[in-house]
């Protein structure tokens, strides 16, 4: 976690572990109830952001994940994941695009042993993979006016799920939940604005409230 992020998390309220991850805002109780029926957003930097760059980037990953990689483009992001040659699953994650190449978000926990593994089978593939999370902060909205508190923001939010959009330096996912639910990639800059903006009408709440609207939606 950049450490500028990490201070201005902690001076809005953020409890952290041992590890430096944030735990809650305060009230763990009250940010799991507050998640299933308010407006609420979240710290996701315990999600990595893995770029793959590359003329052949695209047949690649087709060739490495479950699902049609060929189906993600700037407009339209994709769950998939990573087997082993008999079907057992190593890791699920979220595919998205932009800046001319393919972004693979997925918990940080699995990130390195993933990446190590991904690039056993690069060979002589125009392909480069590198963890750019340091390059984006990463927060989770939801809440039934998530849409307006993020068009208001931004200008502009993704209206089907799994569609995405990029706006300036910013990129934004739609994703299942049980209220309108979003995920925002950005620079350090403009998240803090985004962040105070949805201050005002919602509240922050810590990895364990995202994981149940996780849950909520049906999303191992």
């Amino acid at each position: 976690m950049k450490q500028q992020w990490k201070a201005f998390l902690e001076d809005n309220g953020a409890e952290f572990d041992d590890n430096g991850v944030v735990t809650s805002f305060g009230s763990p109780r009250r940010e799991l109830s507050v998640a299933l029926t308010g407006n609420v957003f979240a710290d996701l930097s315990d999600i990595a952001v893995i770029a793959a760059h590359g003329r052949d980037v695209q047949s690649f990953l087709q060739g490495q994940f479950s699902n049609d990689v060929t189906n993600v483009s700037a407009s339209r992001s994709q769950l998939s994941s990573y087997c082993t040659p008999k079907g057992r699953m190593l890791a699920n994650f979220r595919l998205f695009a932009r800046d001319d190449g393919i972004y693979i978000a997925l918990p940080a926990a699995l990130s390195e042993t993933f990446l190590q593994r991904l690039r056993m089978f690069v060979l002589m593939s125009d392909v480069t993979l590198e963890d750019v999370s340091e390059n984006f902060i990463h927060l989770g909205v939801s809440g039934p006016d998530a849409p307006a508190e993020l068009e208001a923001a931004l200008g502009e939010v993704p209206r089907s799920v799994d569609d995405a959009i990029t706006l300036g330096e910013c990129t934004l996912i739609r994703t299942p939940g049980i209220h309108p639910r979003f995920e925002v990639y950005g620079p350090l800059e403009c998240m803090k604005k985004l962040w105070q903006a949805l201050n005002v009408r919602g509240a922050p709440v810590g990895p364990p409230a995202w994981g149940l609207l996780r849950v909520m939606a049906g999303i191992p």
